[in-house]
C-alpha cells in the first residue's frame, strides 16, 4: 500500500481480472487473500486496502477467505535478527502456511484477517524512519534540505 492506495499497477490488474471474468463467466470461482504492507506502524491503516479486494471478490462473484495486514514493515527488511521483526515474520509466515494449506486441499473458508506489527514505540519507529531516509539522501548525495524540497508547490502557498 501507498499512501492510503493501492497501487496503481494492481487496480489495473483488477480492473482487466474483473474484464476477463465477463467474458469468461463459466469459470470456476477463485478465492481470494491479500495480504498488505504498509510503512505506518498501525496494521489497521491497511483496512481499506483488504476492504477494496473484499469488494472485487464480491463483484467477480468469489470468496474472499481472509487477509494479513501488516504494519511497521519498512522494518522487516531492515532488522531481520530483531526479536521484534522475528516475531512478525513468524505471524506472517504462520499466515501464509494457512492460505497454502487451504489452497492445496481445496478447503478452508473465510476466517479472521491477521493484524501484525512491529511492536517498537511510536515515536521511536518514526524517528528510525527519518534517520533511514537521511541515510539514503547521504548515501545517493543529496542533502538533508533537498528532502524537504516541494518541486511542485505553488509558491504561492
Amino acid at each position: 500500500m501507498f499512501i492510503f492506495c493501492l497501487p496503481a499497477i494492481l487496480t489495473r490488474f483488477l480492473q482487466d481480472y474483473d474484464n476477463y471474468v465477463k467474458a469468461f463467466p463459466d469459470r470456476k470461482k477463485p478465492a481470494v487473500y491479500t495480504i498488505v504492507n504498509c510503512g505506518f506502524p498501525e496494521p489497521e491503516n491497511n483496512t481499506e486496502a483488504v476492504r477494496v479486494i473484499r469488494c472485487f471478490g464480491q463483484r467477480i462473484g468469489a470468496e474472499f477467505r481472509s487477509g494479513v495486514l501488516i504494519g511497521g514493515g519498512g522494518m522487516l527488511t531492515e532488522a531481520l535478527d530483531s526479536p521484534m521483526v522475528k516475531k512478525v515474520i513468524a505471524d506472517i509466515s504462520r499466515a501464509i502456511t494457512r492460505m497454502k494449506e487451504e489452497i492445496t486441499s481445496g478447503q478452508g473458508g473465510a476466517s479472521e484477517d491477521v493484524l501484525t506489527k512491529v511492536r517498537v514505540p511510536r515515536l521511536l519507529y518514526f524517528f528510525m524512519g527519518g534517520m533511514g531516509w537521511r541515510m539514503a539522501a547521504k548515501k545517493y548525495g543529496l542533502k538533508k534540505k533537498e528532502l524537504y524540497a516541494r518541486p511542485y508547490m505553488p509558491s504561492s502557498i
